[in-house]
């Protein structure tokens, strides 16, 4: 089986392979992003008013047979339910500090 990987993000993605190679993802033109809207919650812990984030996500499509996407950390942390769903690993810096790359992709919960 051989995978296809869609970048999600507005940038070309750098991503360490197993063996140290850069794959240079290019981005698809659709940005999945979230939306977050703040509920004041009735009644609140007095004398504080209590709130609540709900998040909604756009632009990231529904499953699709032999497809990984890829998002920002911050969409794919919200993304728990879906095992098509990932984010670039942690950062690779150059000799001076400069971000180069990812070492690889990480899950959120979905599960590879």
């Amino acid at each position: 089986m051989k995978l296809k990987f869609v970048n999600l993000t507005a940038s070309v993605l750098k991503i360490r392979g197993g063996l140290g190679e850069m794959w240079p993802l290019p981005p698809d033109g659709t940005v999945a992003h979230l939306r977050a809207t703040v509920i004041e919650m009735a009644g609140g812990l007095p004398p504080f008013l209590l709130s609540e984030t709900v998040y909604e996500i756009f632009g990231l499509p529904d499953p699709v047979a032999d497809t990984i996407f890829i998002v920002d950390p911050v969409v794919a942390d919200r993304v728990t339910d879906r095992d098509d769903v990932v984010a670039p690993g942690e950062v690779i810096s150059d000799d001076i500090g400069m971000p180069i790359g990812y070492n690889g992709l990480k899950t959120s919960g979905g599960g590879l």
